[in-house]
């Protein structure tokens, strides 16, 4: 079974050796302490975890919307449609962020509270990697 997992996780970059020291581990023979990596908290299931920094970059997202912009000038038909649908999904992620933290949306059923969350990661997800197109025009 083939699945997509979107979640938002804090992470910080971590060498294996001093994750096995965090958790109070002994570093196995055949692996290399010096490997580079990250420690993954996963805040909603209580829950960390390590992976190495191949497969942190291949497969992690850093959310820098905040301090996100665009330069003023002028830009070709294909970029300018980019940066356009940046900003309408922009508009939409923060209409439904406003939903979801509304008094309205505990009343729904937790399956749909469920979807309309998801909805919004994937949403910021792809505004992400919009605006890492944009900022490599």
């Amino acid at each position: 079974m083939k699945c997509i997992s979107i979640k938002e996780v804090v992470s910080q970059p971590m060498t294996r050796q001093k994750y096995n020291d965090y958790r109070g581990w002994e570093l196995p023979a055949d692996e290399n302490g010096k490997d580079k990596g990250f420690l993954i908290i996963d805040e909603s299931l209580k829950h960390e975890s390590w992976v190495t920094a191949k497969v942190f970059k291949s497969s992690h997202l850093e959310n820098t919307l905040e301090d996100f912009s665009i330069p003023e000038t002028p830009h070709p038909d294909h970029q300018t449609r980019v940066i356009n649908e940046f900003f309408e999904l922009k508009g939409r992620s923060e209409k439904l962020e406003a939903f979801n933290n509304g008094d309205f949306f505990l009343t729904l059923p937790l399956a749909e509270q469920k979807r309309m969350n998801q909805q919004l990661l994937i949403m910021k997800a792809y505004q992400l990697i919009l605006a890492d197109r944009i900022k490599n025009f």
